[in-house]
């Protein structure tokens, strides 16, 4: 088709031009517009996944932060009762009011669960100097308590110096699995390459005095490890 004028012809070319653009950029992001673009938050996603895996406004995976500046409220922790190392009974409602980490760890774990005891132990040694300590709680929770009596975890909290604050709980196995799964949302699970080992979660939570979890973080880390000490600060600050 012939142009009838010079003027129309560059407008014809003009508009040629920037469609062909807008195609190319699409092409070059790798946008495809037949196809609309998901995210995690698609029909199918799990809540479970999403929940453990929140990032957070100012660390990898703690909660993205409230209104009032501190971590967002996650989930709540169901109430549990089970045994501590002195052989007493522990209910969670003896968290209430107190800011508390958790984690999941077994003394014949020879992966992270050292590092994991070690980490928390740092973490007491500098909490001790807050005036506001007294207000703070550490949970590490058993997944093997066949093995992990309360005998066992006394030597084993003993030979990490730990404080009054710490407490290592045991109980039923059936009790503590589905309390780490369906309580925390943190896997566990009987390793199938070879009999004993446990796959458990590495992960520190983050709970609130209302028995609410604020965050979670990866105890390999020491940037998170870092994230979740401002995180928890900004709890007992009310945040």
């Amino acid at each position: 088709m012939r142009c009838l004028s010079s003027t129309r012809c560059s407008v014809a070319r003009g508009k040629l031009f920037w469609v062909a653009l807008f195609l190319l950029s699409l092409v070059s992001s790798g946008c495809d517009p037949a196809k609309p673009t998901t995210g995690s938050n698609t029909p199918g996603s799990s809540p479970v996944t999403q929940s453990a895996t929140n990032r957070s406004s100012t660390g990898t995976t703690g909660a993205s932060s409230s209104k009032s500046g501190g971590p967002r409220v996650l989930f709540p922790v169901p109430e549990f009762e089970l045994v501590d190392q002195t052989g007493g009974a522990f209910h969670s409602t003896d968290l209430r009011g107190k800011v508390w980490i958790a984690n999941f760890i077994f003394t014949r774990c020879k992966a992270t669960c050292p590092i994991q005891t070690a980490k928390l132990a740092e973490f007491q040694r500098q909490a001790q100097r807050w005036s506001d300590w007294d207000r703070v709680r550490l949970v590490s929770i058993s997944v093997d308590p066949e093995n992990d009596t309360p005998e066992v975890l006394a030597q084993y909290a003993d030979s990490y110096r730990v404080a009054g604050n710490w407490k290592f709980l045991t109980g039923p196995r059936e009790a503590i699995w589905k309390l780490s799964k369906e309580g925390f949302k943190l896997a566990v699970a009987e390793d199938p390459a070879e009999p004993g080992p446990i796959t458990h979660s590495p992960r520190f939570v983050l709970v609130d005095g209302e028995g609410q979890i604020r965050g979670f973080y990866d105890s390999q880390r020491d940037d998170e490890i870092r994230q979740m000490t401002i995180d928890l600060r900004q709890v007992l600050d009310g945040k």
